[in-house]
């Protein structure tokens, strides 16, 4: 009889019959995993590739608007305080500010300071800030005629922030207890209202200023010019 259906051999054929189950076990096996790798391999061969996405950084425009007009011996500098202060026109930007009164004198408050005391040479820089000193929001025009800053020596005019300008209005919405602060440089030379003429540099000496809005005025800043 073939040696195939009895095995030949010192042990007995149960042994042979184990050995022979064993390998054609791990030969199925081998074939198993080796069909399950190649079918894996194909799958992520089929798969679609994603599309990279691309994201564009949101930006928003910045701008700054210009004046109409400038004092001579100044320059009116856009505050950097002002992102809760937007202007207000016709109450169109302020979601029904059509009903918000304008600000009355007793409803603000006005304050001045230099970047110094004495200057020798150099321009002077000041800052005005307009204050809703009431208990309610209202409507406030801040342009360089209604916000003024004016220096004198003496009993002597010696320059003003509106001789020279003729701004449109500039309405803005302060809340109660909300403030604009404007920036405004003195270039040490002298003007007049109307700007009749060219403004002539500005004598060494002491000079004092102050500052108004809705008839209501700062206190005095002392400062020297050398």
């Amino acid at each position: 009889m073939s040696t195939v259906i009895r095995p030949v051999g010192p042990l007995p054929p149960r042994v042979y019959w184990v050995r022979r189950l064993l390998l054609i076990a791990a030969v199925v096996v081998v074939v198993a995993l080796v069909a399950a790798a190649v079918s894996k391999i194909a799958g992520a061969g089929d798969a679609p590739t994603a599309k990279p996405t691309v994201s564009a950084a949101a930006t928003e425009p910045s701008g700054s608007g210009g004046k109409d007009g400038q004092p001579a011996g100044g320059t009116d500098e856009k505050p950097a305080d002002q992102s809760a202060e937007e202007p207000v026109k016709d109450g169109a930007e302020s979601g029904g500010s059509g009903d918000v009164p304008a600000c009355a004198q007793e409803d603000v408050g006005i304050t001045l300071s230099a970047d110094g005391e004495t200057f020798q040479g150099r321009n002077v820089k000041f800052a005005l800030e307009v204050t809703n000193t009431s208990d309610r929001s209202c409507l406030i025009d801040v342009t360089d005629k209604t916000r003024e800053l004016v220096i004198v020596s003496g009993p002597a005019r010696i320059w003003g922030s509106a001789d020279c300008v003729d701004p449109k209005p500039r309405m803005l919405l302060l809340a109660a207890g909300q403030s604009d602060t404007a920036s405004l440089t003195w270039k040490r030379v002298r003007s007049e209202p109307g700007c009749p003429t060219k403004g002539v540099e500005a004598k060494a000496g002491t000079y004092r200023a102050t500052a108004s809005i809705l008839g209501k005025t700062s206190d005095e800043v002392v400062l020297v010019l050398s």
